[in-house]
């Protein structure tokens, strides 16, 4: 059993757990990222894409005299 081990053989094994540990991390971030990504894209989309309802707003906006 793994209470068996002694120290020096229990190394791979914290070694294994640390990589495993490292590889779930970082496929977490990844899949994170990737969900947040496509959210502020298609946010992104949507305001850009309504930029003409805030038109009239800008219009009555005073001209910068030149």
């Amino acid at each position: 059993t793994i209470e068996a081990v002694g120290f020096l053989q229990s190394i791979p094994l914290w070694l294994v757990t640390f990589i495993g540990s490292l590889f779930i991390t970082i496929l977490s971030f990844i899949l994170i990222m990737t969900v947040y990504g496509r959210f502020f894209r298609l946010l992104f989309v949507h305001l850009v894409g309504n930029v003409e309802n805030f038109l009239p707003i800008v219009m009555l906006l005073p001209k910068p005299l030149h």
